[in-house]
């Protein structure tokens, strides 16, 4: 944070994030939900899903006799790599 005055405020930040994969998902229990019997299997080729975002952000505070205004614009950007998905292979016929 940078604060060159007392009308301004200026913000940066970067970071970074990973999840790793795993055999549980929040839209498995979707699929069960539905009576169906569901087999989930993790590729063995599967790497852990990254991610790196960047957000900035400033604020102006405006004084105006007994009120006070904050005018605040942010922006941020983020990419993922070897993202999840869940793709449906086929049908276990056993």
């Amino acid at each position: 944070r940078y604060s060159p005055n007392s009308l301004f405020n200026f913000r940066a930040s970067y970071s970074t994030g990973f999840r790793a994969p795993q055999a549980f998902d929040q839209d498995l229990h979707i699929s069960i939900a539905g009576g169906e019997p569901v087999l989930t299997v993790l590729d063995p080729e599967l790497k852990p899903e990254r991610s790196k975002s960047i957000s900035l952000s400033t604020d102006l505070y405006y004084d105006v006799s007994d009120w006070l205004f904050n005018l605040l614009i942010e922006g941020f950007y983020t990419t993922l790599t070897d993202v999840f998905v869940l793709a449906e292979t086929g049908l276990n016929q056993n």
